[in-house]
């Protein structure tokens, strides 16, 4: 992962810490402006795109009803459970960016995202838009809930790049 830095180094989880500072020269902080901009562009519009499913599905909720002979509660079951997934997938998703890194979260679940919405596109019966609808919302939060921790991982300070639960080095407890 960093090249400067031996193995042996990392076995210690304090050491582990350290690589992620801002002051290591492979920090998203330290990349060119140009390649922090398209990327957080890039999220921004995946971020706009993921949430957007569930808006459009309110949209053709009248041939959900149509199609599968549904009342209109039925149908809504379909947003419902996205923006649960959508409630749902960060509690996994978040804490496993943290700890095995942004970018590979994000390939597999927009990854798995894409896949999840062929049966979005394509059900058979009720159950099974219902059912895709809410592995959607869980596989598209990736966006939701990263896009924030990586946008601070590139345009942080140096001093606590997107570390937002860590006071910054000049604050004093309170009452001092």
């Amino acid at each position: 992962m960093f090249p400067d830095v031996e193995p042996a180094e990392v076995t210690d989880a304090y050491a582990l810490l350290n690589l992620v500072s801002s002051e290591n020269i492979h920090h998203p902080i330290h990349w060119p402006a140009w390649k922090r901009w398209s990327i957080a562009t890039f999220y921004a519009f995946l971020q706009v795109f993921v949430t957007m499913l569930s808006t459009d599905y309110v949209s053709a909720e009248f041939l959900v009803e149509e199609r599968f002979n549904v009342g209109a509660q039925v149908a809504t079951l379909g947003q419902s459970l996205f923006i649960i997934g959508t409630a749902f997938g960060p509690v996994i998703i978040g804490p496993s960016s943290d700890l095995l890194g942004r970018k590979w979260i994000y390939v597999v679940g927009i990854t798995l995202y894409a896949i999840v919405n062929f049966g979005v596109a394509y059900p058979l019966n009720m159950p099974m838009l219902v059912i895709f609808m809410f592995l959607a919302g869980t596989t598209g939060s990736v966006a939701l809930c990263n896009v924030a921790a990586t946008i601070g991982d590139m345009f942080g300070d140096s001093a606590s790049a997107s570390q937002a639960s860590s006071p910054p080095a000049t604050a004093r407890p309170v009452g001092s």
